[in-house]
């Protein structure tokens, strides 16, 4: 029997997880803890693991393990499998989903990532960093300086997409980064969700790429986990 899992801080989205993809344990956070932020990682690692299906998709497992190289290859904090850190009390269990989700945070125990833009190593990635601590853009503390959120726009039920989020681990506002929505995402059909202000225009050249990590991007993750030492 399926069941959704339903992630209340981003409430467009829900993850449809079988029996099979659900955390393993009893430590999976709740649906409810998805609206507050995690913590950071500890002790240098990002652990993940995959649903048995994803597991024995070497395509797929490639392309997470791709994706989370793009985000921490300079960092020090290392992208390591399970296998190689079994104890390991917390860690992201990848499946592959109805929908493309993450909770934002090291949660504690087992949280679950999921999929579904296999094809695109920049969507996984834009959900990894919602794993190590990241909102989405337009949520920046910052983001009205930058751009004109209508919320008449958009449905009820997607507005909290657009609630403001302070984290404490955000640069300078990113109209380039992964983690920022295209204007008519999570707006009524023919309505755009937000505008950008005057005097902005030149900085919003393609708001909601998913084609490149921004320098933004990379250096959020730096800044707050390290660099890699150099041997």
């Amino acid at each position: 029997m399926m069941k959704a899992t339903c992630n209340v801080a981003f409430l467009a989205v829900c993850v449809w997880v079988t029996g099979a993809q659900a955390c393993p344990g009893s430590n999976m956070p709740s649906a409810s803890d998805a609206a507050v932020a995690g913590q950071r990682w500890l002790t240098g690692r990002f652990v993940y693991s995959f649903s048995p299906d994803v597991a024995a998709d070497t395509g797929r497992v490639a392309t997470f393990e791709e994706a989370c190289q793009k985000l921490l290859g300079t960092t020090a904090l290392r992208c390591t499998p399970r296998s190689e850190a079994p104890a390991a009390p917390d860690f992201v269990f990848v499946i592959n989903g109805g929908h493309d989700f993450s909770y934002i945070g090291r949660q504690g125990g087992c949280q679950v990532l999921s999929i579904l833009s296999w094809n695109n190593p920049i969507i996984v990635a834009h959900e990894i960093k919602h794993a190590l601590g990241w909102a989405h853009e337009q949520q920046h503390p910052e983001r009205d300086r930058y751009i004109e959120v209508d919320f008449e726009a958009v449905p009820a039920r997607h507005r909290a997409e657009f609630r403001v989020r302070d984290l404490k681990n955000e640069g300078p506002y990113d109209f380039d980064s992964i983690m920022h929505f295209f204007p008519s995402d999570f707006a009524f059909p023919g309505e755009v969700a937000f505008r950008t202000r005057p005097g902005e225009t030149g900085r919003a050249t393609a708001p909601g790429q998913r084609n490149h990590l921004s320098e933004t991007d990379l250096a959020e993750i730096r800044a707050v986990y390290g660099v890699e030492e150099q041997q």
